[in-house]
């Protein structure tokens, strides 16, 4: 999602504000990855509503990015 985002900055397909909200929801959906290593590290921090927040944050950039596609496609056929 990160690499996804930083390669909307090149295209005139994507609004940058765009690319930005798939930053930072692919940082908070990083940052659920701590519960993960607090079963293997003892006492590591967990943050755990980022589980949460970065699956529904990922989710809304996911049909925001299906929106902008489909309108590009729509838009190229005409």
């Amino acid at each position: 999602m990160l690499l996804i985002s930083l390669a909307m900055f090149k295209s005139n397909l994507f609004k940058p504000w765009l690319a930005w909200f798939g930053i930072l929801a692919s940082v908070v959906y990083s940052l659920a990855q701590t519960e993960l290593l607090a079963t293997v590290i003892p006492n590591f921090p967990v943050v755990p509503e980022t589980g949460l927040i970065g699956s529904l944050l990922w989710l809304v950039w996911m049909i925001v990015l299906g929106i902008f596609l489909v309108r590009a496609k729509t838009n190229a056929t005409q």
